[in-house]
């Protein structure tokens, strides 16, 4: 079979057939890569292939390049580099080049994907470069006056497919310089549209690339100048596109904005809004919001206010872009209303207390008018402002006033209009719940038990409005109990009725309803404990249903799994919030739901289960014991889970809530423990966020058994050793998320380090570190010495630091003066300066608790160093 027999057959519907070409193809990639690599650029450039084919040629080029997942892209751009003979690359790079000139649009659009995927291996590396290079190349296309439009359109297609794909610092000033002027003549006013579009869709992409350009003022004023004509182009393609690459500048340069842009800018984006079509307007009003992102990020010495300056104008244009609602959008559906609404909340972030007064008298002469968008609009712009003034008495104030409308507007004949009332009131209860008085309490809870009963929409913002008021209940009416029994059980009702609604699945409902009730719990009066027990007999046959329930399609196993975790999380909750004298009557039968639960291996409801385990471990206080025989094997089975890796984090933190439970009776239990955790932590496929915590519970486990954790310390079990390669972990200290992960592998190592030492300390056998090795010739003691000298850094978390000098402490006095070898006055005392300096979180004055913890540290060194 040929190669352009087998890629026509790679798309026969026929299962066999196209698995047969499907293995072919992969053998000759396999073994002789470089000529079946030039083969398909060659039938891709081959007019007498048929265009399926030619596509197919493309596409299957493309993926031997590059691939979705990071590692895998990796290799196949090293096979590129390694396999693939330099005579076969330069074929494939002058192939690909002479399909950007193909009279077929398949053909050249192909080939403008490949070149993206080629070049992110080649131009990091340094290849396809020079004067006859891709680069060059592209621009003699896109300037060449006998080439076609439709082929500068290709290689204007080709440079941003190059530009979205290559890390930002691949390209040097030169490149850069090369692929903006190519864009430049692309772009500017007279060229057909389809090459303006392809040229602004690139420039969007080469932005990254282009922050010299914008530092210097004549090459951003003929950017600017370019990108801003096109948003007056006649086709809507290439407006949308040019706002979004407005928007995009303003992301990666508002420093370099100039009043002047802004002063052009802001009559183009009032058309564009009030005139355009909804596409391009919500690219206009998305310029708005990326000016208010930047401005919160930026700070105010360095902030220039521009927003400020633009919001008295600009207001009254996004008011009445709220009237846009479409009556039939589904509540995800994403609008120009709904982004004017995001607009004017981040503008409210801005502007803080100023908006008001510019947004009030809109709410006030739409908010009862008989056309419904007047009325929707102006409740949400009143929703939209109830975050970022900062005068909260004010706030309070406006309100209280405003909530009888709302409480009202509930009732309203629009859907929508009942809907965002229902989300102005959640934000009400989450940001101001001080301004719903005693009096307004019963008459507002009256409407939401209605709203219940209304659409899923409207049914899942009510939820959301009780579920608000629950979490700040104690700040509503004035601070005076309101959620009795007399409340608490009517709506307890309601919202278990809502669970059970037959359209659960619409609007998030059954979860949203769930969570409510959870917080209700949460909230609830010593008075009303009973309904709160009550409650878990419900729950319990819920999840006895759940056991029995008929299974007859996946869709049916996870919808039965998503109501088990609610459930169990309800449970959790009950659990949490009463005392142990309420939960022990029920304990019993907590417990056998949930270890029912995690033995039918739902990984969504096993995490819920493990937690609400953990949280009834803590309150039995230590009569938790009669229950280890059964949940330990499941606990253990849950840490060996590396491919669910939830669970597996869940099951670690109910292994160290065992620990704490059971104590000393967890032995007979420990050596499995330390086995899966060892097992796990060398297991590099398993998630790196579950390790930090695996390390932690060793520590709990070394103070729950005390002496008898000794035998874990060396080989074979080495613990200790594990903790020493742990802490030998580096990380780019430019990779933010890496240090974080460095942070938290650094805390769990200072809490395993610390319970170890005090376990073995309660069991009278702590010197026994100083003989433990933990690498060659380093022994315990010395392990967590060299820890604390590599510690103090400016990316180092408070956390960090409070549980190093704890340790130090807790080593100098357990150890007394054999470590004092081991921690030399002058190394560690970086460590204790930078816990003296820690502040409070009001970030008002000192941390006392972190000036206690670096006082002992002192007081034990100086002990430990004494003559």
């Amino acid at each position: 079979m040929d190669l352009a027999t087998m890629l026509e057959a790679v798309q026969n519907p026929d299962l066999e057939t196209r698995t047969q070409a499907e293995a072919m193809l992969a053998q000759a990639a396999e073994s002789a890569t470089s000529g079946f690599m030039v083969a398909l650029v060659g039938h891709l450039g081959s007019d007498a292939a048929s265009l399926p084919s030619r596509q197919q040629a493309g596409l299957y080029l493309k993926n031997l390049l590059h691939a979705e997942d990071a590692a895998i892209s990796e290799q196949k751009a090293e096979r590129w580099c390694q396999t693939v003979d330099d005579a076969s690359k330069d074929q494939v790079r002058v192939g690909l080049l002479q399909c950007l000139l193909s009279a077929e649009t398949l053909v050249r659009h192909t080939a403008a994907q490949v070149i993206g995927s080629l070049a992110s291996i080649d131009l990091p590396r340094k290849q396809w470069v020079g004067p006859s290079g891709l680069i060059p190349n592209i621009l003699q296309c896109v300037t060449n006056p006998s080439v076609s439009d439709e082929c500068k359109e290709a290689a204007l297609e080709a440079c941003g497919y190059v530009c979205e794909e290559l890390e930002e610092g691949a390209l040097d000033p030169q490149q850069t310089n090369e692929i903006l002027t190519a864009i430049v003549d692309g772009i500017k006013a007279g060229r057909p549209d389809p090459m303006r579009l392809a040229a602004v869709r690139a420039l969007q992409n080469s932005l990254d690339f282009c922050g010299e350009n914008f530092g210097r003022k004549p090459e951003r004023d003929m950017l600017m100048t370019v990108v801003c004509e096109a948003t007056q182009s006649q086709d809507p393609k290439v407006r949308k596109a040019a706002w979004e690459c407005v928007a995009r500048v303003v992301e990666l340069f508002y420093p370099h904005l100039e009043q002047g842009y802004m002063d052009a800018l802001y009559p183009m984006t009032v058309g564009a809004i009030t005139k355009d079509s909804d596409e391009v307007a919500m690219m206009a009003v998305e310029f708005w919001s990326t000016l208010c992102e930047a401005e919160l990020e930026t700070e105010e010495d360095q902030c220039f206010g521009y927003m400020a300056k633009a919001m008295p104008h600009l207001m009254a244009t996004l008011l009445s872009t709220l009237e846009k609602q479409n009556e039939d959008g589904g509540e995800d559906d994403w609008n120009l209303a709904a982004s004017a609404a995001v607009c004017i909340g981040l503008v409210a972030n801005v502007c803080e207390d100023k908006v008001v007064d510019h947004v009030l008298p809109y709410v006030s002469a739409s908010a009862q008018l008989p056309e419904w968008r007047k009325r929707e609009a102006a409740i949400m712009a009143f929703g939209s402002i109830l975050e970022g003034p900062q005068n909260e008495s004010a706030m309070v104030g406006i309100v209280a006033q405003a909530m009888q409308l709302l409480i009202t507007s509930l009732d309203d004949a629009n859907e929508l209009v009942k809907d965002t009332t229902a989300w102005t009131l959640a934000r009400i209860a989450e940001l101001h719940p001080a301004a719903i008085t005693a009096e307004m309490v019963m008459p507002l809870l009256s409407k939401l038990m209605t709203s219940l009963d209304a659409s899923a929409r409207v049914a899942s913002k009510g939820c959301l409005v009780v579920h608000r008021m629950a979490e700040n209940a104690s700040a509503i009416a004035g601070g005076a109990p309101w959620f009795g029994p007399q409340i608490l059980g009517p709506l307890l009702q309601k919202l278990l009725a809502v669970t059970d609604r037959e359209d659960w699945e619409e609007h998030n409902l059954r979860t949203t309803a769930y969570e409510a009730i959870n917080m209700v719990v949460e909230a609830h009066q010593e008075d009303c404990r009973s309904i709160v027990v009550e409650l878990s007999s419900w729950v319990f046959g819920k999840l006895q249903a759940t056991f029995t329930a008929t299974i007859l399609s996946d869709d049916d196993r996870e919808h039965n799994s998503q109501l088990q975790a609610l459930l169990v999380a309800t449970l959790h909750y009950i659990v949490m919030s009463c005392d142990v004298q309420t939960i022990a009557p029920i304990a019993d039968n907590t417990m056998q739901y949930l270890l029912q639960v995690l033995s039918a291996k739902s990984s969504l409801a096993a995490e819920e289960a493990f937690m609400a385990a953990g949280k009834l471990m803590d309150k039995m206080e230590g009569r938790f014991d009669r229950y280890l025989d059964a949940f330990a094997p499941i606990a253990l089975a849950g840490l060996k889970n590396h491919a669910e890796y939830q669970v597996c984090s869940a099951a670690v933190g109910a292994c160290g809530d065992l620990c704490r439970a059971v104590e000393s009776k967890i032995l007979p239990y420990a050596d499995a423990l330390v086995a899966s955790l060892l097992e796990a932590l060398e297991n590099p496929a398993l998630k790196r966020d579950v390790k930090p915590p695996m390390l932690s519970l060793l520590g709990d486990l070394a103070l729950a058994l005390g002496a008898q954790f000794q035998r874990y310390l060396a080989p074979p079990a080495r613990a200790m050793g594990m903790l020493y390669q742990a802490s030998k972990t580096r990380v780019d200290p430019e990779d933010e998320e890496m240090v974080d992960y460095l942070n938290e592998l650094h805390e769990g190592i200072l809490e395993a380090y610390t319970g170890i030492i005090n376990g073995l300390a309660d069991g009278g056998v702590a010197s026994c570190l100083l003989q433990v090795e933990c690498g060659p010739g380093v022994n315990a003691v010395a392990a967590m010495a060299e820890l604390f000298v590599k510690l103090p850094s400016s990316a180092m978390t408070d956390e960090v630091t409070k549980g190093a000098v704890g340790l130090i402490g807790d080593v100098a006095k357990i150890l007394g003066k054999p470590a004092a070898p081991f921690l030399a006055i002058q190394t560690v005392n970086p460590l204790l300066n930078a816990c003296d300096q820690i502040k409070n979180e009001d970030e008002d004055g000192p941390d006392e608790r972190a000036q206690e913890t670096a006082a002992f540290a002192r007081a034990n060194l100086q002990a430990a160093h004494a003559p």
